[in-house]
């Protein structure tokens, strides 16, 4: 079994640096599409004579032994059109994954443009110094930080604010269906990783414990980020070197705020660790933090609530990068806060708030439109956690095709990906070719899937768009991932 370790990938590969025609040493002949590349007894099927044929033919063959399905398709960008060099049941939907991403980076890049930006402003009136609301209002910028609200404190200061009455938060831009379609499957996960998204998001809605160590038998110095919006109770102690890191961190929500419990303890000289965890209901999050920010520049501050959505006259505001600067979140690094964000953005009809559903029958409609929805696909969200979507390899390559032959999308949508053993996910993956940057994809991983999608590029040639989606094989990931 280890003797094949790999191949699928070297011979991937050895396409964008060989001078022959299509994968192997000779043309490879094209999987029928609505049939399979395994035969009914299992057998492996007459794929064509080159040996990247054969490899291809041997991993559905594999798939099949182990009870899993195999959805797969090559092929070749060339100037007068594109060519299948493979495909074993490329039109199955199947669990995409995490190259869900690259369908959701895709639409977003076509139907907002590369250039689109997201605006978070404060709206009120300053009056002798004094404001009697002040609305915080945002439309799904997945970057916003802590550091832009100091900006919009800073800019409200050199106005003239001293006192604010109300801080009000705006999140009527998204629905209030803050948690993304498929994540309910996971209810206790607290990783920042499944953040809940909302119009106004700071800090991915997530908060992040830091905790600096002192000297061996002293409590180590703690704090919060973003300042404002949770309170701590208790203490990290600090042990002595080399003991590691055993930090507990939980967030309750308590009424409108969140009280942070801490424990545990660090290692003498471990250095400053961050420990993130997301928020169950992010919707004061931001305000909060306005809050307290405003209150460090000597600025009195009432109370923080929801609304203000009939204040129009806007103070301050700050914008995100360009659409094509924030997808590199989703290719290179798989982001799925960013993901759902920018997802559920497309579902905006005004003045409707945004919902994941509207955004699902966009893309929907987005991928019929440029004919690349089998029977069968489903979406439901947009970074492909859990259970939630399902797509054929013909609909990920041709969003690849359509991603490479558009000169609008083109630049910008294929920057956004991993370089194989360069960033990203597959920093550690392809590093034969690190220096040809040949290898640039999007990979897909859960339980029982293992997926891999993206371009293979070869020099004074055409490049070949792949995908591969493996589901329902558990427990050996390391030998899958070596095949594909």
């Amino acid at each position: 079994m280890r003797a094949h370790a790999h191949r699928w990938s070297l011979l991937l590969a050895a396409a964008v640096l060989s001078g022959s025609d299509g994968f192997g040493q000779t043309p490879v002949p094209t999987q029928p599409s609505s049939g399979s590349a395994i035969a009914a007894d299992g057998a492996q099927p007459s794929s064509g004579t080159g040996p990247s044929a054969s490899a291809l033919s041997e991993l559905a063959v594999w798939v099949s032994e182990h009870k899993g399905q195999l959805s797969a398709r090559a092929i070749e960008l060339g100037p007068a059109g594109t060519k299948t060099l493979w495909a074993s049941n490329p039109d199955l939907p199947l669990n995409p994954a995490s190259t869900m991403k690259l369908v959701t980076a895709a639409a977003a890049l076509d139907l907002l443009g590369g250039d689109y930006a997201f605006e978070t402003g404060i709206y009120g009136e300053i009056v002798d110094g004094k404001a009697q609301r002040l609305v915080l209002r945002g439309h799904g910028d997945p970057s916003l930080l802590e550091s832009d609200l100091w900006r919009l404190v800073n800019s409200l200061v050199n106005q003239g604010l001293s006192e604010v009455s109300r801080v009000l938060v705006d999140q009527s831009a998204f629905d209030e269906q803050w948690i993304p379609p498929g994540f309910e499957q996971q209810p206790k996960e607290w990783a920042a990783f499944r953040a809940p998204i909302s119009a106004i998001a700071l800090e991915a809605n997530s908060v992040t414990l830091n905790v600096a160590p002192a000297m061996d038998g002293n409590p180590a110095r703690v704090w919060l980020e973003p300042a404002g919006v949770a309170t701590l109770d208790g203490t990290i102690a600090t042990n002595k070197r080399g003991s590691g890191d055993r930090v507990q961190l939980e967030l309750v929500q308590q009424g409108e705020r969140l009280l942070a419990h801490v424990g545990g303890a660090i290692a003498e000289g471990l250095g400053r660790q961050r420990y993130s965890r997301r928020v169950e209901d992010p919707r004061l999050i931001p305000g909060w933090n306005l809050k307290a920010l405003l209150e460090q520049r000597g600025v009195k501050v009432g109370s923080v609530s929801l609304g203000g959505s009939d204040v129009k006259a806007r103070l301050t505001f700050t914008q995100s990068q360009p659409l094509s600067e924030l997808l590199r979140s989703l290719g290179k690094w798989s982001d799925n806060f960013y993901a759902e964000t920018l997802f559920k953005s497309l579902g905006r009809t005004s003045p409707a708030p945004a919902t994941s559903a509207a955004a699902a029958q966009r893309v929907l409609a987005w991928l019929a439109e440029r004919e690349a929805l089998p029977p069968g696909t489903r979406i439901q969200n947009g970074s492909g956690l859990f259970d939630s979507n399902r797509l054929a390899a013909s609909t990920l390559t041709r969003v690849l095709e359509l991603g490479w032959t558009n000169p609008r999308l083109m630049p910008e949508y294929t920057a956004q990906f991993a370089i194989g053993g360069t960033d990203g996910t597959l920093r550690n993956r392809f590093a034969r070719w690190k220096d040809s940057h040949s290898v640039r994809a999007k990979t897909g991983t859960l339980d029982d899937v293992i997926a891999l999608a993206g371009y293979l590029m070869r020099e004074h040639r055409a490049p070949i768009a792949f995908a591969i989606e493996v589901n329902g094989i558990r427990g050996q990931h390391a030998e899958l991932r070596n095949r594909i």
